[in-house]
C-alpha cells in the first residue's frame, strides 16, 4: 500500500520531491482547546477521521493510503459515533527513529507521539490508542480512509 515500496514518488509531488499546490496538506494550526470540526471526510457508517504526519502535525486535508510514507509516522484521530475516539500511530517501517520489529520500542513511540500531539492541539479527547505498523494494518484503520 506504500507509494515508497513501489519505488513511485508520493502523491501531490513532483520527481524533485516538491509538493504541489493541490498535494492537499496544510499545518496544523489549532485554537488549544479547540474540538474536531464538524463535516470531516467521512467513510462507512458514522467514522471520521483526521491525518496529522508526524512530528510536525501537518494535516491532510483529504487523504487516502497513497498519503502514508514509509520513512514516516503519522497519526490517525478517529471518531465514531459509537466507539468514542480512537487514535493510531501508524508507523512506516523506515522511520529512523523506531524499528517495526520492536514491540516494545513501538509502544513507547506511540505513547511518545500521542503525548505531542496532545500537548499540541489541546483538549481534545484520547480514547484508545493502537499502534499500526506498515503491512500489518488492521481492518478498523482503514475505514477512515476515502478510497483504502
Amino acid at each position: 500500500r506504500s507509494r515508497a515500496l513501489m519505488g513511485a514518488p508520493p502523491l501531490g509531488t513532483s520527481s524533485s520531491g516538491l509538493l504541489s499546490a493541490r498535494s492537499g496538506r496544510k499545518p496544523l494550526d489549532l485554537q488549544m482547546g479547540a474540538t474536531p470540526r464538524d463535516g470531516d471526510l467521512t467513510s462507512r457508517e458514522t467514522r471520521k477521521g483526521r491525518l496529522f504526519k508526524y512530528p510536525e502535525w501537518e494535516e491532510y486535508e483529504l487523504f487516502d493510503s497513497d498519503d502514508l510514507w514509509s520513512e514516516y509516522a503519522y497519526l490517525l484521530y478517529g471518531e465514531t459515533d459509537k466507539l468514542g475516539n480512537n487514535v493510531f500511530v501508524w508507523i512506516g517501517q523506515y522511520v529512523e527513529e523506531v524499528g517495526t520489529s520492536d514491540e516494545a520500542a513501538c509502544q513507547a513511540f506511540s505513547q511518545k507521539a500521542v503525548s505531542q500531539f496532545k500537548a499540541r492541539v489541546g483538549g481534545w479527547p484520547v480514547g484508545k490508542i493502537t499502534v499500526v505498523r506498515e503491512l500489518k494494518e488492521p481492518e478498523a484503520f482503514w475505514d477512515y480512509f476515502a478510497w483504502g
